[in-house]
């Protein structure tokens, strides 16, 4: 029962404080819960009200809040490298698109314009809410990063249970998040078996896992693990290898080696060896799997490219086929180096449903370095560096410090460099937004965890008296 939250006569700055806590807290489960129903119903509810899509009117209606909130308070807002960096690649999106309309005869309007924002920057607007909270008294990250934890977990259950087809819900699945609608757009659509879970393909559910050892690794920076955090990181591992997917292997181990090297630059030289050990155990077990049980998908780790090729399977098929696109769309990209083919022809395809998926793409193309040059041209390319240096490098100088998010943000950013190479993860909403949220508190400095944080509004609402 909550006690009467009354005037303090005597100190009514202490009752103010008190209920500013109650907001803070009220926020963070808000913006948690924000991000877990647009991650969950992304895929159900496709509507949309004035280019905003229904999943995303939630967190509008919270930065709603909080400008009116903002009204009269002093605390400024730093602009940071972040902010010019989405800024300035918005700037010159739009004006490439006047170019087009001026000297390409191309109609893109002003409409398409919007739309574009209204989708590629649902990230970034993340993490303008949620810097916005840390200036607020009584705002826990700890609660958003449980609530993104809770969601991860949740839709890693999801996918387990789709691809094992447990009491027969595959079907079910799949019907919840209209997946034949959206592979009979694609040209190379993940298996049944695959765990995709909430995800579009088998690929995307494996990067969302390797952007969750990130946050479990920012987590576990704020503070000690707790049961709850361990049992994510179980069961991130078991999901990655029920997607089947190469890339998300491969990333998930150069992640691992990049977090030990993290825990040595915090001379936490016993934890390092802990997870060296850990890690080597699982590639044994790994390897040990694949041989005991001939996962063919995971020959070509232990047994070559060859002997991939010979299968009458699709093996790497779908990897030489991205090459190919790939040369192909640069050499459309050429004639629109600056650009690129976007504001021309539409990437090669319906620019509407490219934003969507990158899967729907004619000819697989993901590379998210070839998509940045062939889609925006120069522009995609500084965008794409932009992103990993403000993310990657000036996070390294604080490895060891009191700031918790560094080592997770630098983690994000190793993972879109490595997934780049065979996947589109710069562009890809959901994964972005577990990108921005983790930055905003990297780049506000959010301090490791200290004194015991109240998890409820209802903690802190007994001891306003």
């Amino acid at each position: 029962m909550i006690r009467n939250t009354t005037w303090n006569v005597s100190n009514p700055f202490a009752t103010l404080n008190k209920f500013a806590e109650v907001r803070g807290v009220v926020l963070s489960h808000m913006i948690g819960f924000c991000f877990a129903f647009t991650f969950i119903f992304e895929r159900v509810l496709q509507g949309e009200i004035y280019y905003t899509k229904y999943v995303d009117i939630p967190i509008r209606l919270v930065a709603v809040w909080l400008l009116i909130d903002r009204v009269g308070r002093r605390n400024r807002v730093k602009i940071s490298l972040w902010d010019y960096l989405h800024l300035g690649f918005a700037g010159l999106y739009g004006a490439a698109l006047v170019y087009a309309d001026l000297f390409m005869q191309r109609d893109t309007g002003l409409i398409n314009y919007l739309t574009w924002i209204s989708s590629n920057f649902n990230p970034y607007f993340y993490f303008l809410i949620v810097r916005e909270g840390t200036l607020r008294r009584g705002f826990r990250p700890y609660i958003v990063v449980q609530w993104m934890l809770w969601t991860l977990f949740i839709a890693c259950v999801v996918a387990l249970t789709q691809a094992l087809n447990l009491a027969g819900l595959r079907s079910q699945i799949d019907d919840f998040v209209r997946q034949r609608q959206a592979e009979a757009r694609m040209e190379g659509p993940s298996q049944p078996w695959q765990a995709r879970g909430l995800f579009v393909h088998a690929n995307n559910m494996a990067i969302m896992i390797i952007m969750g050892f990130a946050l479990l690794a920012a987590a576990g920076n704020y503070r000690r693990f707790g049961f709850f955090e361990w049992l994510c990181g179980a069961t991130f591992v078991v999901t990655l290898f029920a997607t089947y997917s190469r890339t998300g292997i491969v990333s998930a181990v150069v992640m691992a080696l990049g977090f030990i090297v993290v825990l040595i630059a915090q001379k936490k030289h016993r934890v390092a060896f802990i997870s060296l050990f850990a890690l080597g155990a699982l590639m044994f077990g790994f390897v040990t799997a694949v041989y005991a049980f001939d996962i063919k998908r995971y020959q070509v780790f232990v047994k070559g490219e060859g002997v991939v090729k010979k299968e009458s399977e699709r093996g790497l098929y779908g990897w030489y086929a991205r090459q190919e696109s790939l040369r192909k769309a640069i050499d459309l990209a050429q004639k629109y180096p600056f650009t690129g083919a976007s504001v021309a022809s539409s990437a090669l395809n319906n620019q509407n449903v490219i934003q969507r998926s990158v899967y729907t793409f004619e000819g697989l193309l993901l590379n998210v370095y070839g998509y940045s040059f062939v889609s925006y041209g120069l522009i995609g390319l500084a965008y794409l560096a932009g992103v990993l240096f403000a993310l990657t490098f000036p996070q390294l100088k604080y490895f060891g410090s009191k700031y918790a998010f560094p080592p997770g943000a630098a983690l994000c950013g190793l993972a879109i460099a490595i997934t780049g190479m065979s996947e589109n993860t710069l562009f890809s909403i959901g994964h972005m937004t577990v990108v921005n949220i983790i930055a905003a508190f990297a780049f506000q400095k959010v301090v490791r965890f200290a004194v015991p944080e109240p998890a409820s509004p209802l903690s802190l609402a007994q001891g306003a008296q």
